[in-house]
């Protein structure tokens, strides 16, 4: 039963990565609906790396956001106006556009004509800084990969013009057939509960049992939806599932740590029994792809030759995540 279930779940991993057209990254890039979902995530990272430094500016000037190639210089507009949302969500009582910075300033000096672009010198950023009453300007630059979207952030105070604080962020984008798409595959042991603990082995306790799931979800604007295919593994109780998941992102306390809490329900199976199966997880990222989380997962019988109880699994899990 427990090979048969592996089988089926690396049948359905080898199907899903070399059917399923994966765009790659190139020069005629279009902005679709991963970048808007990272640049989003990104915006939130940012704001809240900027509400635990140690002095927190009262206003905020955007001096430049640049989105390198392959991404259209467009997207940028699209990161600064999620990073200008998060920030002013965050009690940061002024956040202000700066279209000078960005434009090339033309000087005659002698017979040379000098054509300079943001600030050259600290008195125009200084200058820059009391015209629009911000106590510190931020200069972010935007890189698409071919599974993520990195922004370089540097916030500099413009009186003196010294680094604040900089720092790099790491937003997955993955993005399967023209949508955001977020592909997990995690396992972890646990325990049985109710029907499925009643078999013993003659041999004496069984070794702990184990989930593993993949879970296909798209993006859907109020959150997360897909499908996950998975089973749980022990010698007398293997069963397994087919279930269409709903999930939620979230942050992890005040953290920049992201969480996907998801509900799950469809079909299970067990040697002659099958069912209603329904599962319940939640799980914190760590990074780009990595993360841990607790999971339950049950199946409610319909029909069976051996028991007509509810049995199901507990456990943790970790994980590798592509895409958010």
């Amino acid at each position: 039963m427990g090979r048969m279930l592996l089988f089926v779940a690396a049948r359905f991993v080898v199907l899903f990565l070399f059917l399923i057209p994966i765009h790659s990254v190139s020069y005629a890039h279009e902005i679709g609906e991963a970048e808007f979902l990272a640049a989003s995530l990104t915006g939130e990272d940012i704001a809240l790396w900027v509400q635990r430094l140690q002095h927190v500016p009262r206003a905020i000037g955007l001096f430049s956001i640049r989105a390198e190639p392959p991404l259209d210089p467009d997207f940028a507009n699209v990161v600064e106006g999620e990073i200008a949302k998060n920030l002013e969500s965050r009690n940061i009582s002024r956040v202000v556009t700066c279209p000078e910075c960005r434009t090339s300033q033309i000087q005659v000096l002698g017979e040379r004509i000098v054509v300079t672009r943001s600030a050259p010198d600290l008195r125009t950023l200084q200058d820059l800084g009391k015209k629009l009453g911000a106590d510190a300007f931020l200069v972010a630059d935007v890189y698409r990969t071919q599974l993520s979207l990195i922004s370089q952030v540097n916030l500099y105070d413009t009186l003196s013009g010294q680094l604040i604080g900089a720092e790099t962020f790491k937003v997955p984008a993955l993005e399967i057939a023209n949508a955001a798409m977020q592909l997990m595959i995690k396992a972890g042991p646990g325990f049985l509960f109710g029907g499925g603990q009643l078999s013993t082995s003659s041999d004496g306790p069984s070794a702990p049992p184990f989930s593993v799931n993949l879970l296909v979800l798209e993006e859907l604007g109020f959150g997360k939806g897909g499908i996950n295919v998975g089973g749980v593994f022990n010698r007398e109780n293997s069963y397994g599932y087919v279930m269409p998941t709903l999930g939620w992102r979230g942050r992890f306390g005040g953290t920049s740590l992201s969480t996907l809490k998801s509900i799950s329900a469809g079909y299970g199976f067990r040697d002659s029994t099958y069912g209603v199966a329904v599962g319940l997880s939640y799980d914190v990222f760590f990074g780009s792809f990595a993360f841990l989380g607790l999971q339950a997962t049950g199946i409610i019988p319909i029909a069976s030759r051996s028991t007509t109880s509810p049995f199901g699994f507990a456990g943790i899990n970790i994980g590798l995540s592509l895409g958010r």
